[in-house]
């Protein structure tokens, strides 16, 4: 124990006799261990935190592939629709869109705003057994052409134009024009996806995208049945997707289709990179230049060049990773 705290003030007096150092280590510190701490909110968020949704290990995630194309991507309408018909791993597929366009005025006590919209299918939130804060959620009823003109906010979107009134189920907002009624309000970090502030009923799709087999305009979700596991899925999706290539050759020739867990389709390759940024920024905070100053060294010439440079080539990545963190 002496010897450690004749240590400390060994360390005390070298510091107090070099400032530029001792301010180099203090900085050097603290931009370790918020950067990790930063990093660590994302992980946990991302990898480790449950997922808003009951039983969301039951939740998959279905795509098109095809040879040219690497990973999976947004499946066409009428694929979609084939797929919810001729398959029997599932208790429900819904799908959703953020395409066309990905964003739409909203006008609100005045104030026009573009919003991200969303549109969901009207099984969507059931397959996801959201409960509303307030109000409902689009339903079947909803997502059909002549009731679909309803609206779901975000708790976000709620608190930022409409200031959590609570009286805002009922009112009517604009959006590009168009009367919508709002209906509900999401739970505070339950939105999905995640960037999505306004959703509307599916049946809101145009007519030429929802007959097309060339545009992908639909992300699919579908939830297990009991019972049935991942690779049971995958071989029935794969028999479907074969018989729509049999049926309709010149699109849906070599398409196929994956299945992911929702967590693995929302982690994506986010997941090694992730980990190894929080590898990579866990040191920083270790690399405090040098050990201590010793006469007629230069500390900071002689022990900084390496914490800096180290760090710097994680920045790019540490800006990816932050831009994919979960909002509320």
């Amino acid at each position: 124990m002496q010897t450690f705290f004749r240590d400390i003030r060994y360390a005390t007096r070298n510091l107090r006799r070099s400032p530029a150092f001792t301010a180099t280590v203090v900085m050097t510190l603290a931009l370790g261990v918020g950067a990790t701490a930063a990093i660590f909110s994302c992980v946990y968020a991302l990898l480790l935190q449950s997922l808003p949704f009951a039983d969301a290990g039951r939740i998959i995630a279905l795509s098109e592939i095809h040879p040219q194309i690497k990973g999976g991507i947004e499946a066409t309408y009428p694929d979609y629709e084939d797929w919810k018909a001729q398959q029997h791993s599932f208790t429900q597929i819904a799908a959703y869109s953020t395409l066309n366009p990905e964003t739409v005025s909203l006008v609100a006590n005045g104030h026009a705003q573009q919003v991200r919209r969303v549109l969901a299918s009207g099984n969507f939130f059931s397959l996801l057994r959201l409960t509303p804060m307030i109000g409902r959620v689009i339903g079947e009823q909803d997502d059909k052409p002549d009731s679909d003109h309803v609206a779901l906010l975000s708790a976000s979107a709620w608190d930022r134009y409409f200031g959590k009134d609570p009286g805002v189920v009922g009112r009517s907002v604009n959006l590009d024009g168009t009367a919508f009624t709002i209906i509900g309000v999401l739970p505070v970090g339950a939105a999905y996806p995640s960037e999505g502030e306004v959703w509307l009923p599916l049946s809101l799709l145009d007519q030429e995208t929802r007959a097309s087999r060339v545009w992908h305009s639909v992300k699919v979700l579908g939830r297990l049945r009991p019972g049935v596991g991942l690779p049971e899925a995958r071989t029935d999706l794969q028999t479907v997707s074969a018989r729509l290539a049999a049926a309709y050759p010149a699109t849906n020739r070599n398409v196929g289709v994956l299945l992911r867990p929702l967590r693995e389709e929302l982690v994506g390759t986010l997941r090694p990179a992730m980990l190894s940024l929080l590898g990579a920024v866990l040191p920083v905070s270790a690399e405090v230049p040098g050990h201590s100053p010793r006469e007629g060294t230069h500390p900071v010439q002689d022990n900084l060049a390496h914490p800096v440079p180290s760090f710097a080539k994680t920045l790019p990545l540490f800006q990816k990773i932050l831009t994919e963190c979960p909002r509320s």
